[in-house]
């Protein structure tokens, strides 16, 4: 998932030469919405390769969003907390912007298929993998553990979260096109990559976006610099 480009606006100067960037930035439309859950489970019972960051896609020949694109990652309890067995388990998915208003019944649908997701990727999870967010019933949180702690009720906030955590659409056929040309910008050290799955892997996941982005830098570097030589040949 990318970043919210529209924040970059009131960042950027508005001068002749970025005009035309920031009413192209202004343009983007999210087509997207992340939503999150949280749930509880038994240390005991997490696979040993399940690490920091994990994708999970049932069918790669379909489209990445909803229950064929859950993104784990695992969360230990804060400090303040009493040491236990229990770690948290956030999973995200993709839903489309029509349907974040749907009824309870079927978010309640789509996160119980979730949950029987889960099962099937952690063997013995069964009695040991608990929803902790949104729950069924409206209650008032006073837990600092939880995702996002508050008084409103689970399913209203679910859906508030879920608002500004905006995704665009893409259809990239490969790695190049993270990068595409129409994203430059009139800085010279400011690169803008497309909605990209390397930014939700973790730290892994950024170094590896970090050394593409470093590469892309360093071919621009290494042709001007081709060309610099050759004009000082004909010189």
């Amino acid at each position: 998932w990318n970043q919210e480009l529209k924040e970059l606006s009131p960042l950027i100067k508005n001068t002749w030469s970025t005009k035309k960037f920031i009413k192209k930035i202004s343009r983007f439309e999210a087509q997207y919405y992340r939503c999150s859950l949280q749930f509880e489970i038994d240390q005991e019972v997490i696979p040993v390769g399940m690490k920091e960051n994990v994708l999970l896609i049932s069918d790669p020949k379909k489209e990445l969003k909803e229950l064929n694109f859950l993104h784990l990652s695992l969360q230990s309890p804060s400090e303040n907390q009493e040491p236990s067995q229990k770690r948290f388990l956030n999973v995200s998915y993709i839903l489309e912007k029509d349907k974040l208003f749907e009824n309870k019944t079927s978010f309640l649908k789509r996160h119980h298929d979730i949950e029987k997701k889960l099962h099937d990727l952690i063997p013995f999870s069964k009695g040991s993998l608990k929803l902790r967010f949104p729950l069924e019933e409206d209650h008032n949180s006073q837990s600092s553990g939880l995702l996002f702690p508050t008084e409103m009720p689970d399913f209203e906030l679910f859906r508030q979260k879920a608002l500004k955590q905006t995704v665009y659409a893409m259809e990239v056929e490969n790695f190049a096109e993270l990068f595409p040309l129409n994203l430059k910008t009139p800085y010279k050290n400011l690169y803008l990559t497309s909605p990209e799955i390397l930014s939700v892997l973790g730290s892994e996941g950024k170094f590896l976006l970090a050394l593409k982005t470093i590469e892309v830098i360093w071919k621009q570097f290494e042709t001007k610099k081709k060309q610099a030589t050759k004009q000082r040949r004909i010189y």
